[in-house]
């Protein structure tokens, strides 16, 4: 799970955008806690995962490649509206997590992550993305 320091980072970042009365996508990097679970959709070497609470709609995503040679940028979609909120990440090897949140999600609207992998010197991507979910106030 979250170590304090990240506890700290994550609720700091939630806050100051919650103060701020708009929607924000930030990350806590790769001290993220494990995915895994009903919402997530894996192919062996990478995963997408969405979980949703009163206030808050995680995204995560995982990746275990033998070579750090690509970007991997996490998708938080809103389905509704076709927006998306995103961050780039630079790969890493071996086993390696991301993830991002939105806070103040829209009432009915169906959201899903999406992780993109561009290998270096290639052309287009690899993606997978997790089941996609509709967010109430009472959860996900």
């Amino acid at each position: 799970m979250f170590d304090n320091r990240m506890k700290r980072a994550v609720v700091t970042t939630v806050a100051a955008t919650a103060l701020a009365g708009g929607l924000g996508f930030v990350t806590a990097g790769s001290a993220a806690a494990g995915v895994g679970g009903p919402e997530c959709r894996s192919d062996g070497t990478k995963s997408a995962c969405i979980e949703m609470t009163d206030s808050v709609i995680s995204a995560g995503a995982h990746t275990n490649f033998a070579s750090a040679a690509c970007q991997a940028p996490v998708f938080l979609w809103d389905d509704t509206t076709g927006e998306n909120f995103q961050v780039g990440h630079r790969c890493a090897t071996g086993r390696h997590y991301y993830d991002g949140y939105i806070v103040f999600p829209k009432e009915g609207h169906t959201y899903r992550t999406e992780l993109r992998v561009y290998w270096d010197g290639g052309s287009g991507y690899n993606s997978i993305s997790s089941p996609s979910r509709t967010w109430h106030k009472t959860g996900g």
